[in-house]
């Protein structure tokens, strides 16, 4: 066992610290490299989030059109423009009861 001096303790602490040091690096860097991992991955789930929104609400226009040709009606759709909202107009026909 060697002899505990003031020189051998502060070597002691010294690598202790440089070890603990280099445990903290390499975390942070983990958890830099996590967080970027989370931010691609939510930038892919936005995309294809946004994908499917586009997807259901097409398909839910086109059901809708074709129940309303199916009963004799028509839509019509106008818009000024991207980004500046859109009209429909859905004509039915009224048949007497």
């Amino acid at each position: 066992m060697p002899k505990i001096t003031a020189k051998y303790f502060s070597n002691i602490l010294l690598g202790l610290f440089v070890l603990v040091t280099t445990v903290i690096n390499l975390l942070n860097s983990e958890l830099r490299t996590a967080k970027q991992h989370l931010q691609t991955s939510l930038q892919k789930l936005q995309v294809s989030e946004a994908r499917f929104r586009r997807l259901v609400e097409s398909n839910i226009i086109g059901l809708i059109v074709a129940n309303v040709e199916l009963h004799g009606g028509t839509v019509s759709a106008e818009s000024p423009g991207i980004g500046q909202g859109a009209t429909f107009v859905v004509n039915l026909p009224m048949k007497a009861i």
